[in-house]
């Protein structure tokens, strides 16, 4: 039986490879020999901040041992690893399978250029063995896994660096690397200093190693952080624009993803043709020695949306300054107004010619973003002009467009043209929140009849009238008719009579107005006018009459009513020149208001005037004529003292301060004498006034009717009735002449007074009628004794004559007047001075006055 075991034995021992003598060769003085080491790369050491980034690899080792004599397994026996200075680097007991097991952790430089490293280490006999065994083990710890062990006793693998030259080599270097980068640029809110926006950034971290056959490889960075330094640039050719000033960000990332949310503000606006380009420089923060920034651009495309991304390769390369221009651009991304339009048109407000006087234009303008060329739909804008507020609109959620009303106040007769109006569009919400723009429009209200040609875009064109355009409208009225409608009479309180005469007038008259083709004829139309009337004397150019009133013009004519006054008659019985002006109502600059004037003859009962243009505007001349007020004494006996001294310098008004002086006692006494100057004894206490001398003063007291004038006279004060009693006509033969006279009075404003009566010439005559019964002077002849209630200007009486063999006939127009008038006296000496300034003339009247009723007649 040990015969047989040691055959086996023997043939065992002779079967054994030449591998296991070198294994015995190896342990040389040992008594065991280790078979090959194998191993697992496992967990590995980390930077600090850049946790993806190795810094060492824990090796998990096992190296089987077997006793040398025998080539058995050695079980439960001690043994101590040595690295390459002898110092332990583990100390364990093998296990049933005879194996040891310990770990390390080498160290090396990730960034490095992958290789095997090859590690000394000696196994040392501890417990009932003696001897070291030494083994040159590979270690590759980029990788993980079995693979990174090799025991250069056994294999060889592509790249063996021993320690000594693995620590001679130099840091390893590698630059970081930006895998799927997205890039996304969004403009979020235009604000008055630019456009803010977000640059969005997403990439995995990479960097770049060579590996075991010197191709690239690719590590993924999990976590750190990075500094992004970042620009939009805007190529147009050979043009750059940056958009921006060049920012900085730092990020930490994790899981694999780098993610930049950058806030941007957009302070130039590239042209529509740019492309776009964003330039990226990543710098490793805290990084692992070796680990250097890498800088690029990215195409992002044209600048043509509100956001702007791409996702295409990241292209390395340097860094380009690009200088931003000296002022931002504060227009940097506005909206654009689209071509405003004119939809619509409407007559708000007619002037009173019956034209439009205000119309309102309905007005529509698209918007769209500058940036995307698309509308911008369902935002709120609001629309000024004139610095008013004309319209608040949500933008149609299609096309994008908002409509509004603008109001255009015009003169139709002006020069035809544009008005340019000035529209500012403010965003109210959204995007453009607070940013606005300015178009202006030209409006031609004239064109209102056509509501597309209203409107002109001044960036379209400027909508102007025609070059040569001049002047406005001018209004032609050719003739006038007229027919009689009867007369009346009038009287003031100065019982001067006025003769109104009644006219139905019609004029059609035609307006020439300058539009931009041209002149063009209209027919008057309907509305509201004020018509002047003015009727001027041939011989002299006074005015006899004149009215101002409202009319209305319907059908193209002005039919209407005309009240004459003349307070002369005698000028209406020739012809005299009529000027007529027909002008609107309202302000109307451009319609030149022009007189036209004929010849017309106020004594006939109807006819038509021709007219034609007088060159000038009456409308003054009929205003002054008409504001003429009517007489301001209160008391016709007030302007009667004014005349008298006029005509005579020293004419005394008796009253209260001046009694005593004329030998009058107070007001009763002079009230006596005006009602019975025939009473002596009251008469010749004026004696002395008149007879300084006291011989001649004593004269005239014995006698005073003898002396001194006396000459009665009542004076209207106010008029409570006038009324027509007759109208008759009377048949006077006159072989001498006819005349008439007429007297003026500069104090009152009502003009001319007059009056017409029949005078006898040589030694026969006519009766003289009630119309010579008044104070005054004809020509400065005799006083005329009988009482009288109208007024005379002494000295300055005009008369006309003409000497005629014939009949004349004269009419008589008598009034019945109830009025209150004062009594009054005046007083002269009989004997008058050769000069009437030198002729003393006392004017007594009543306290108080008294209420009448008398009859007055005219001729």
């Amino acid at each position: 039986m040990r015969r047989f075991e040691l055959i086996v034995l023997l043939l065992l021992a002779g079967c054994s490879s030449s591998s296991e003598n070198e294994k015995a060769a190896e342990a040389q003085d040992a008594t065991f020999v280790v078979e090959e080491v194998t191993g697992a790369a496992d967990a590995s050491g980390a930077d600090a901040h850049f946790s993806s980034v190795a810094t060492s690899r824990i090796v998990n080792f096992t190296a089987c041992l077997k006793d040398v004599a025998v080539l058995e397994r050695i079980q439960n026996r001690v043994f101590e690893v040595l690295d390459g200075t002898s110092s332990v680097v583990a100390r364990r007991t093998t296990d049933p399978s005879g194996c040891l097991q310990w770990s390390e952790q080498i160290p090396f430089n990730a960034l490095a250029e992958e290789a095997f490293i090859e590690n000394t280490r000696a196994i040392r006999a501890v417990q009932d063995h003696k001897g070291t065994v030494t083994v040159n083990v590979a270690v590759n710890p980029w990788i993980k896994g079995s693979g990174a062990v090799k025991d250069l006793r056994y294999r060889t693998p592509p790249k063996v660096k021993t320690s000594a030259q693995q620590a001679a080599a130099p840091d390893g270097e590698s630059t970081l690397h930006l895998a799927g980068l997205r890039a996304e640029l969004a403009v979020t809110k235009a604000q008055a200093d630019g456009v803010d926006g977000v640059l969005r950034l997403q990439f995995t971290p990479k960097f770049r190693r060579k590996g075991l056959d010197g191709s690239t490889v690719m590590e993924t960075l999990s976590e750190g952080k990075f500094r992004i330094r970042h620009q939009v640039i805007a190529q147009d050719g050979a043009e750059s624009l940056a958009l921006y000033g060049a920012g900085d960000v730092e990020i930490s990332f994790h899981n694999d993803l780098a993610q930049a949310y950058v806030p941007v503000k957009i302070t130039h606006r590239p042209n529509k043709e740019s492309l776009l380009r964003l330039q990226v420089e990543v710098t490793p923060v805290q990084a692992p020695q070796g680990l250097t920034p890498v800088s690029g651009v990215v195409q992002m495309g044209r600048f043509n949306s509100l956001i702007v991304g791409s996702s295409t390769e990241f292209t390395e390369r340097a860094w380009e300054e690009t200088i931003l221009q000296d002022q931002p651009q504060r227009d940097a991304v506005e909206f654009v107004v689209g071509q405003v339009r004119s939809t619509r048109t409407e007559v708000a407000l007619l002037g009173s010619t019956g034209r439009p006087k205000l119309i309102h234009v309905g007005l529509r303008a698209c918007l769209r973003n500058a940036i995307s060329e698309q509308s911008i739909v369902n935002r709120k804008f609001r629309v000024e002009s004139l610095g008013k507020t004309r319209a608040e609109r949500v933008s149609d959620g299609e096309t994008g467009c908002i409509e509004w009303e603008e109001p255009v106040s015009f003169d139709y007769f002006a020069k035809e043209r544009a008005f340019e109006r000035k529209f500012i569009i403010t965003s109210l919400d959204g995007f453009y929140q607070g940013r606005s723009a300015e178009v202006s429009v030209h409006l031609n209200p004239w064109l209102h009849e056509s509501a597309a040609g209203v409107a002109v875009d001044a960036r379209y064109g400027d909508g102007a009238v025609a070059p040569g355009s001049t002047g406005g409208s001018e209004m032609f009225i050719n003739g006038a008719a007229f027919n009689s409608a009867g007369r009346d009479f009038d009287l003031d309180t100065l019982l001067n009579l006025t003769v109104i005469r009644k006219l139905r007038f019609e004029v059609r008259p035609v307006i020439r107005r300058m539009t931009s083709s041209g002149w063009r004829t209209e027919n008057l139309g309907n509305g509201r006018y004020m018509l002047h009337v003015l009727v001027q004397s041939m011989d002299d150019g006074s005015t006899l009459a004149a009215i101002s009133q409202p009319v209305e013009a319907g059908a193209d004519a002005v039919n209407t009513e005309l009240e004459l006054r003349f307070d002369d008659l005698r000028p209406t019985l020739q012809r005299n020149r009529l000027f007529v002006e027909l002008a609107p109502v309202d302000r109307n600059p451009g319609l030149v208001s022009l007189a036209f004037e004929g010849m017309f003859e106020a004594t006939q009962p109807g006819g038509w005037i021709r007219l034609q243009k007088a060159g000038k505007s009456v409308a003054g001349l009929v205003k002054s004529h008409e504001a003429k007020p009517a007489a301001r004494d209160a008391d016709s006996w007030s302007l009667y003292a004014k005349l008298l001294r006029k005509n005579f310098p020293r004419t005394l008004v008796a009253s209260s301060s001046n009694h005593a002086s004329l030998g009058l006692t107070g007001q009763s006494m002079a009230d006596g004498l005006v009602q019975n100057p025939r009473n002596t004894l009251l008469s010749g206490r004026l004696c002395p006034y008149f007879f300084p001398e006291k011989r001649a003063a004593n004269l005239c007291r014995n006698a005073p009717e003898e002396h001194l004038s006396f000459m009665p006279s009542w004076h209207t004060t106010q008029l409570h009735r006038k009324e027509q009693k007759y109208s008759d006509l009377m048949g006077f033969a006159v072989s001498a002449g006819f005349g008439f006279t007429s007297g003026e009075s500069k104090d009152k404003s009502t003009g001319s007074s007059w009056s017409g009566g029949v005078r006898a010439n040589g030694g026969g005559g006519a009766k003289v009628g009630p119309v010579e019964l008044g104070i005054g002077v004809s020509g400065g002849k005799e006083w005329f004794t009988s009482e009288s209630h109208s007024v005379r200007e002494w000295g300055k009486d005009n008369k006309a004559d003409t000497s005629m063999d014939k009949k004349l006939d004269v009419e008589e127009i008598g009034f019945t007047i109830d009025a209150d008038a004062r009594r009054c006296l005046t007083v002269q000496p009989k004997a008058l001075e050769k000069r009437p300034e030198q002729t003393r003339t006392l004017l007594l009247c009543s306290s108080q006055p008294e209420r009448r009723t008398f009859e007055e007649t005219y001729f």
